[in-house]
């Protein structure tokens, strides 16, 4: 028997046994409670979804940063270490070009003190052949 026809048959007069039984319908306050239960659990369970939605696309975005700031650690890396070749090769240069120019002082100094010592001896010798050549020349006077 469907529902519908049991109730019919127990509020039927005509039902025979059952007469005087009267079933009251439950109380609208505990269908209106057991809604609200249900409410409150699937609203704890959506809670906890997009908390757990949430949780997780944070953790995606520190991922992506943690990446990120590791890609830019890796290429400021790459940037000191050529940038210390770079300053080592200069230096290098520059020491070279040091030791260049002082190997070219010295060796202008050391012409210039042969200059110094030939115009010297120059100066020695004319004043020899001074000597030598007066008495010539003095004696060419004479004649």
């Amino acid at each position: 028997m469907s529902h519908q026809a049991n109730k019919r048959q127990k509020h039927s007069p005509s039902s025979g046994g059952l007469s005087g039984l009267q079933v009251s319908p439950p109380d609208a306050s505990h269908w209106m409670q057991m809604r609200q239960e249900i409410m409150d659990s699937l609203r704890a369970e959506l809670q906890n979804d997009l908390q757990s939605q949430k949780v997780d696309q944070l953790k995606d975005e520190c991922r992506m940063l943690q990446n990120d700031f590791q890609s830019q650690v890796d290429q400021l890396k790459e940037t000191v270490a050529q940038l210390e070749g770079e300053a080592s090769r200069e230096k290098a240069e520059k020491s070279e070009l040091k030791h260049q120019s002082v190997g070219q002082l010295e060796n202008e100094n050391s012409q210039l003190s042969k200059v110094a010592s030939l115009e010297e001896k120059v100066k020695s010798l004319e004043n020899v052949v001074k000597l030598v050549q007066q008495p010539r020349v003095d004696q060419l006077e004479k004649e």
